[in-house]
């Protein structure tokens, strides 16, 4: 029997509403042994405090043995894989908007893109007091006041990185990935060179990279909502055929596609439901 609770939440401070695109709580409860999933890149930088008892992380440079901590922080450019050595699988988390993560950690040599990192790495000081505080939180909206005010109180508000490169992101979001480099460079105003050196000082990946990660992400979102074959999205999505599509797949998450959509997605299929439950969610953790 499978039993599941995933729940969206706005931010309730405005200093974070410029960074957080949404937090949330999620329970995943099997009859199985152990739950195994795979999450596809999304291009944001995500939170994600682990409150199960074992979990493993891997990507495709390796597998952790044992969790540094429980709790993971990591630019979601790769696919990630999940196991969790038991029937339940609990975290409270945080999705940062695209390009946004510099006011939290503004030192770009201190950032480690594309795979799970401990949130020690980041914050050495503090990181024993969130985790205490969702630990010892009774319910779930405390769980989500705690990261939210964790984050609140280690934005750099002064920080500021070039307008050309938020606008492109942006741009590149609004395309769902399917842009070229020298139309991006024409409408940002600034040559391609320019703009593969600023996205890879600033975010860690270059554009072309970025987007995609970007077209991927839309492409299984559209496949998994509408229930439509792959041969029947993909050419609105930019590829050219079944094997453009197989080969990015393969190289972006490291895993066929035909793997990925056969498996039950028991946890990573609500985070492709971008629309959040409704207002009610917004005033509870008012």
């Amino acid at each position: 029997m499978h039993k599941s609770l995933f729940k969206k939440f706005f931010t309730r401070h405005e200093s974070n509403e410029d960074i957080i695109d949404y937090l949330f709580y999620m329970e995943v409860e099997d009859s199985e042994e152990q739950i195994v999933d795979c999450f596809l890149p999304n291009g944001c930088f995500e939170i994600i405090i682990d409150l199960a008892d074992s979990v493993r992380y891997s990507t495709d440079e390796g597998v952790w043995a044992e969790r540094p901590t429980t709790s993971i922080m990591g630019h979601h450019i790769q696919g990630i894989r999940l196991s969790v050595k038991g029937n339940k699988f609990c975290c409270v988390g945080a999705v940062l908007k695209h390009g946004k993560v510099f006011k939290l950690l503004p030192d770009k040599s201190s950032r480690i893109y594309g795979r799970p990192v401990c949130i020690d790495t980041y914050f050495p000081d503090s990181s024993k007091y969130l985790l205490d505080r969702i630990r010892h939180a009774t319910d779930m909206i405390d769980k989500i006041k705690a990261l939210d005010d964790f984050i609140k109180f280690r934005i750099k508000p002064n920080i500021v990185q070039p307008a050309f490169l938020d606008h492109s992101m942006q741009l590149i979001v609004q395309h769902k990935g399917d842009i070229s480099m020298s139309d991006l460079s024409k409408r940002v105003r600034c040559s391609t060179r320019h703009l593969r050196r600023s996205f890879l000082l600033h975010f860690g990946i270059s554009p072309k990279s970025f987007s995609s990660v970007i077209r991927l992400h839309s492409t299984v979102q559209h496949i998994i909502k509408t229930g439509k074959p792959i041969a029947d999205v993909i050419s609105d999505h930019g590829y050219f055929d079944r094997a453009h599509f197989y080969k990015e797949f393969l190289r972006i998450t490291n895993l066929p596609p035909s793997v990925y959509f056969n498996q039950p997605r028991k946890i990573s299929r609500f985070f492709f439901n971008q629309t959040l439950p409704s207002a009610l969610v917004k005033q509870s953790i008012i």
